[in-house]
């Protein structure tokens, strides 16, 4: 499965998913919700509706994920039975933190109905992609010394991740991961690739540095890396690095870094994704490419 694939029947069960949460979500922002006795009400009756959807939803973005690790052992280095992570949990508790933001969204902001309905969509979208990409860092072959999970396992319980900060500075792509006396079984990396319908600024960059890493435990010091969050809409997806001599996305890494090279020349930390901006916005209002002869991976809505 490559990852065009991978995104394509994404892309399906997310549409499965919204079409049955939309509906619910609709009754729920009403008029009403500005009385707590009434919002409580409300959120103590459709979170474990939701709840229930979404653990769903997550079942069978797992089940995909799994076939996308199995055909890209495959195919990079001949696994047939490479190493499948456990799906992790979903609590209710995120429902309800959910809803009970999309509530004062609708009666503090006062945002418009149609907004806040969309939001909450994206928003348990993400939360539902996020089971996947989670699987994926989960496979990749720890390091060797002994390490704390309490930061990961606390990222995981915080299932409501804003959009990342802009990094201050962002450093050359790492090398190339090490692959000598390892699990052939397991991932030696993960990389952010590009799908082609969005394409952000905050994606083009992560995904400029390739196979950015080599264990799962760097992977998961959230406290200084922004890499592993991803935004509502985000379209990108995590693909699982066996050989670091041949992956889906080397090359378009490769090419995205040139690019993020030469529309930053000049520009330090926050300038420079600024600049990054303005070059896709150009870009786009031109009609042009990333880079000549890309093969966007995601149908642009």
């Amino acid at each position: 499965m490559t990852p065009a694939t991978y995104r394509r029947d994404l892309d399906r069960i997310v549409r499965g998913l919204l079409l049955t949460l939309l509906p619910i979500l609709r009754v729920f922002v009403r008029a009403g919700l500005a009385d707590p006795d009434t919002r409580r009400r409300r959120i103590d009756r459709f979170a474990p509706i939701i709840t229930a959807q979404m653990r769903a939803s997550r079942v069978l973005v797992a089940s995909l994920t799994r076939r996308f690790l199995e055909g890209q052992a495959q195919a990079q280095v001949g696994v047939s039975k490479p190493y499948i992570p456990a799906l992790s949990g979903y609590s209710e508790q995120a429902v309800r933190t959910v809803l009970d933001r999309i509530a004062d969204d609708y009666v503090v902001s006062e945002k418009p109905r149609s907004v806040v309905i969309e939001n909450a969509g994206s928003t348990f979208v993400r939360h539902a992609e996020e089971a996947g990409r989670q699987i994926i860092v989960d496979a990749v072959e720890p390091e060797p010394e002994v390490v704390d999970n309490t930061v990961a396992e606390q990222a995981r319980e915080n299932v409501d991740v804003e959009t990342p900060p802009i990094l201050e500075a962002v450093p050359e792509p790492e090398p190339e991961p090490r692959e000598e006396a390892r699990d052939s079984s397991r991932p030696v990396a993960w990389a952010r690739v590009l799908t082609g319908a969005e394409d952000c600024a905050f994606c083009v960059m992560l995904a400029s540095r390739g196979a950015v890493y080599k264990s799962k435990a760097t992977a998961e010091r959230t406290e200084d890396n922004p890499f592993q969050k991803y935004h509502d809409n985000c379209d990108c997806v995590a693909v699982p690095v066996y050989t670091s001599k041949a992956w889906p996305g080397k090359d378009e890494a490769e090419n995205l870094y040139k690019f993020w090279l030469q529309a930053t020349d000049g520009f330090k930390q926050r300038d420079a994704i600024n600049a990054l901006r303005r070059e896709l916005y150009r870009k786009k209002q031109a009609g042009e490419q990333l880079f000549p002869g890309r093969v966007p991976r995601r149908e642009v809505a």
